[in-house]
């Protein structure tokens, strides 16, 4: 399983990633060291290693454009 450090500001549920690894041992490995700097500038924000789905993140297929042109 992949799995992916992402990064929020005022919400967990509102976050991006920051970084993909392959074993959750290296993702929290880099978690320890991002906290870290985030302590050390007294920071906000949040961290943790979620799980990725098979295939990676897709685009949104649900996005609807309209265009309308007058003339």
């Amino acid at each position: 399983m992949k799995w992916a450090l992402v990064i929020w500001s005022l919400s967990p549920d509102s976050f991006q990633i920051f970084e993909r690894f392959q074993t959750l041992e290296q993702c929290l490995q880099k978690r320890e060291t991002v906290q870290a700097a985030f302590a050390q500038a007294d920071s906000d924000f949040g961290s943790s290693c979620r799980p990725m789905k098979p295939g990676g993140a897709r685009p949104n297929s649900d996005i609807v454009i309209h265009r309308l042109t007058i003339r």
